[in-house]
């Protein structure tokens, strides 16, 4: 094996320069190609046109150079050059060279540890004779191909003899070799590729990352009957059973005495207190009421199933009529999978319910062909409450079953601090099922601080209708079993509710009943008063929705264990047991050593006092001034008692009962240990979702708040915040929004599951790559 030749002392020096320039300590990042340089000369990374520059300033008469083993047109032949551009980003370089025969070597290393590159190089540029390398001293290179590579330095010998005087000359231990860097491949954001998903009870918030606004559908489906003859069903949606019980209309009675006190009791901005109005007399007036038919037919139109499709989705499935052989199902109620005994209540049913819906969103609104989602990514947003196989099934349709690239999910609380600007607050989620409270703090969701609570808005859309029956408006048209009149409710509820504290008194309204493919009835002059802020206070007074129930609020759950993840919280505490127990046990040991010392010297100073006592001669008095006995041990004495079980933590502690949502937001930040959060939350509070997006609504939770909020904050408070709609949105969009910004951070990008990561880790990933604890 062939020996490298050592290099000259001009080699030596223009090597030297090339360590020593103070251009090459610079980190370029638009460098095309890295060199790593010996760790006990330079630790810079140079590139590829960097390491030709130094001898720019040695080179020969004609243009050559003299340091042939570094001749710019011979490198390509190491077969270890990496000449692929690498990314800009450079990261702490690893050496990966192992000296063997597929990686270029420098001029000294062991015999038989030669790279085959260097020898073929050096054969190549190896003179025939002496007189040919005296005359001919290194080879001319092309300077038409090295001249758009190479950005030579000025050529100023003052400032590299004064570097030199900085740095003496160091022995050439070891040469430059090129290594390929090993950097993590960032793929470009494309976000027109990205699609957002936003699952909601009663609504379905689809588009791309890109998309200023997202497509907005009802969230339900409806299913052709296999059997013909089958009987309808229809997954209810304002009748609940757990307001279906004895006491139901004297707890609504209770609940709505206390909103009329709350509502009384409060002055306007001029000082004044409102003046209550008279429900029977409002009930005399308006049964006189009489709605007349129009000669205008209403827009909405029955949806046609003459070609018997097998499902309908979004608002063709509302518009089913009653006759046709379909069954209406909501595949999420209560932000959770609608799990029931009813058809089409089993686990396989609803995720299949939630694939079809999706893909057809995605091709119908979106025009995304199914077979085409292994080019997009998605972003799934979940409840802050979350159940563990839920989402693992969420994610098994995402990237098993509809094919998409990669995922990634988050919660709704933490988005929706994204989407609104805001770094830590209290998030104040009002859907149409469900209520939730969460504390976030730098994209961080506290785990205790998390509530759900089964009302939202549709309970504001029935006790709306209770206070409509109450005042007299109770059209014969209007059945709340019905989906189509119960749509119309919802509509009268987003039109004249308010809680604005100034609008005071009775008010005429023209109602009007649309219905599908017939005529408009029309009710003029229907007179309103305090009703239509007493049915959004039922949320704050909430025995006015009549519910009663144990399961009616809740908590995070600790992880119910998977197959296919073994180290889950069952695991980890079952280990951190054993630890613990382990590190009593050697505690208790250490305990019996020091016992036993301690035995054994009480034992030598028992021997050593009775030889005194027995021979008083030997003592001096004077030498000993101790007590005059020593029973110091009897601290160190003693049992204890080592207790070997442990106990486990309870989940959620006593079961929470149902309250309103200023009493829940107290709750949620009183979870939290430091005084500094509490205060950080109870200075921002986020309203999102459609379920409160009521005028005035921010008045009545300060004011709630401030009143019920402990002293110590409420003096050293600067200020109160109930942000209600965040840069003019519109507050059920707010997670969306948010989710599709965080989806285009740098930051995000290494927290996408791909699918092959998937199909091999599957739920264990989760524990790594989701942006929360899971």
């Amino acid at each position: 094996m062939k020996r490298a030749r050592k290099r000259t002392e001009q080699e030596q020096v223009c090597s030297h320069k090339m360590l020593t320039s103070s251009k090459y300590e610079k980190n370029l990042p638009h460098s095309p190609f890295v060199l790593v340089c010996d760790p006990i000369v330079n630790d810079f990374p140079l590139s590829f046109n960097e390491v030709l520059d130094p001898f720019n300033d040695c080179l020969n008469s004609d243009n050559s150079y003299p340091c042939t083993s570094f001749e710019p047109s011979k490198l390509t032949d190491f077969p270890c050059l990496d000449l692929s551009p690498q990314k800009p980003t450079l990261n702490k370089l690893q050496k990966n060279c192992n000296f063997n025969d597929e990686c270029c070597s420098n001029d000294y290393i062991p015999e038989g540890r030669r790279c085959k590159g260097l020898d073929s190089l050096e054969d190549s540029i190896k003179p025939e004779s002496s007189q040919e390398a005296s005359s001919n001293p290194a080879r001319e290179l092309d300077k038409d191909s090295l001249k758009p590579k190479l950005e030579p330095l000025p050529k100023s010998a003052s400032k590299i003899g004064e570097i030199l005087q900085k740095r003496p000359l160091m022995a050439p231990t070891a040469g430059k070799r090129l290594y390929p860097q090993s950097l993590p491949y960032l793929e470009p954001i494309q976000v027109n590729h990205i699609i957002v998903i936003h699952p909601g009870s009663q609504n379905l918030r689809i588009g791309r990352a890109s998309d200023s606004l997202p497509v907005s559908i009802p969230h339900c489906i409806a299913r052709r009957h296999k059997v013909p003859g089958q009987k309808r069903y229809e997954d209810p949606w304002l009748v609940k059973k757990e307001c279906q019980h004895a006491e139901a209309k004297l707890q609504q009675r209770r609940g709505l005495k206390q909103a009329e006190e709350a509502l009384l009791s409060w002055p306007n901005n001029l000082g004044e207190y409102r003046s209550a109005t008279s429900q029977k007399q409002l009930a005399t007036y308006n049964s006189c009421v009489l709605g007349e038919w129009t000669d205008t037919h209403s827009s909405l139109n029955w949806t046609s199933t003459i070609d018997k499709p097998e499902f309908l989705i979004g608002e063709e499935a509302l518009y089913v009529r009653t006759t046709d052989c379909y069954n209406l199902h909501w595949p999420i109620r209560y932000s959770q999978l609608n799990i029931h005994k009813g058809p089409g209540g089993t686990f396989s049913s609803v995720l299949a319910d939630l694939e079809t819906i999706w893909a057809t969103a995605l091709e119908t609104k979106l025009g995304i062909p199914r077979k085409d989602l292994s080019d997009y990514r998605v972003v799934l947003l979940i409840p802050d409450v979350y159940i563990h196989k839920h989402v693992k099934a969420l994610m098994n349709i995402l990237l098993n079953n509809l094919g998409f690239s990669a995922a990634i999910i988050h919660q709704e609380s933490v988005c929706a601090t994204f989407g609104a600007g805001v770094s830590s607050a209290c998030v104040l989620d009002v859907g149409d099922q469900k209520t939730s409270v969460c504390c976030v703090e730098d994209g961080l969701s506290h785990r205790n601080t998390r509530i759900v609570m089964d009302y939202g808005g549709s309970d504001i859309t029935r006790c709306f209708q209770w206070l409509l029956t109450k005042s007299g408006f109770n059209p014969q048209h209007l059945k709340i079993t019905d989906i189509v009149d119960t749509r119309l409710i919802q509509e009268f509820k987003e039109t004249y509710c308010h809680m604005d504290q100034q609008q005071d008194g009775v008010y005429e309204y023209n109602i009007h009943i649309k219905k599908p493919q017939s005529l408009i009835i029309k009710y003029n002059s229907v007179k309103l008063g305090d009703e239509c802020v007493l049915a959004p206070l039922s949320l704050f007074f909430n025995d006015m929705l009549a519910l009663q129930g144990s399961q009616l609020c809740h908590t995070q759950q600790r992880y119910e264990g998977d197959s296919d993840d073994p180290h889950d919280d069952f695991y980890l505490l079952q280990t951190q047991s054993q630890q613990q127990q382990a590190a009593r046990l050697n505690a208790a040991r250490k305990k019996e050593n020091v016992e036993a010392s301690l035995n054994q010297l009480d034992t030598s100073f028992s021997q050593y006092e009775d030889t005194n006592l027995s021979h008083p001669q030997l003592v001096d008095e004077d030498s000993y001034d101790g007590p005059d006995n020593f029973s110091g041990n009897d601290t160190y004495k003693g049992e204890r008692k080592l207790d070997l079980e442990e106990e486990e933590p309870q989940d959620t502690g006593p079961l929470l009962q149902l309250m309103g949502i200023d009493q829940a937001i107290l709750h949620s930040i009183n979870k939290l240990s430091n005084d500094e959060i509490k205060k950080k939350m109870y200075s921002c509070i986020l309203v999102i979702g459609g379920g409160l997006n009521i005028r005035g609504v921010q008045g009545w939770i300060q004011h709630r708040l401030w009143s019920q909020m402990p002293v110590q904050f409420r003096y050293t408070l600067e200020g109160m915040d109930v942000i209600t709609r965040a840069k003019d949105m519109e507050p059920n969009l707010i997670p969306w929004k948010g989710a599709s910004v965080l989806s285009c951070l740098d930051t995000t990008q290494e927290l996408w599951i791909r699918q092959k990561e998937w199909q091999q880790w599957s739920v264990r990933i989760l524990r790594e790559r989701a942006p929360f604890i899971w």
